[in-house]
């Protein structure tokens, strides 16, 4: 079966006029419960302003073993500002970001300065390298992710993350399910 991966984009902050912070925050604690329980490994995306609202996100996020990569919200002209702030953002943490997530299909103006991309095809589905499932916190309840969770298992699709991928592309294997990421 295909992989599927689960993309969790973070992008709320305090100071937000209708703060969905406080709702992504407990969003994505209750889905770190659900992964501790399950085995299952999100993929996660925070654009700067979220690491600028949350200091401790990054080893929030890895420390639960979860992947982190950085969610690019602007326009592509902000692209080179916006990276060197994401970068200065994580300095010290011993994280390096492999990737970007985006919003918009704007993918091909990036090639080559990231190890790989997240972002929509022109109609709007997120199938590269293979099927991503995007939720935004703020927006989408955590039932919704369990849901797709649930179906994904129905189906059999091993959960991986677009860093999995890039290491066994990299390593010249096959993304293959093992005993390490179990269905749920």
């Amino acid at each position: 079966m295909t992989p599927v991966c689960f993309r969790l984009d973070l992008d709320s902050t305090p100071w937000d006029h209708s703060s969905g912070y406080g709702v992504e925050q407990s969003r994505l604690v209750a889905l770190f419960d659900d992964a501790r329980r399950t085995g299952i490994k999100f993929h996660v995306f925070a654009s700067s302003r979220a690491l600028r609202a949350s200091p401790g996100l990054v080893d929030a996020v890895l420390g639960d073993g979860h992947d982190l990569d950085w969610l690019h919200t602007g326009p592509p002209s902000a692209w080179p500002e916006a990276m060197d702030e994401a970068e200065a953002l994580i300095h010290g943490t011993g994280h390096a970001w492999w990737g970007v997530g985006l919003t918009s299909p704007f993918a091909h103006l990036l090639e080559g300065r990231v190890r790989f991309i997240s972002a929509p095809d022109p109609d709007g589905m997120f199938r590269r390298p293979f099927e991503t499932r995007r939720f935004c916190l703020g927006v989408c309840p955590a039932d919704w992710v369990r849901a797709d969770l649930d179906e994904v298992a129905r189906q059999a699709h091993p959960v991986r993350t677009l860093r999995d991928w890039v290491m066994a592309h990299e390593k010249g294997t096959d993304l293959q399910p093992d005993s390490a990421w179990p269905g749920r």
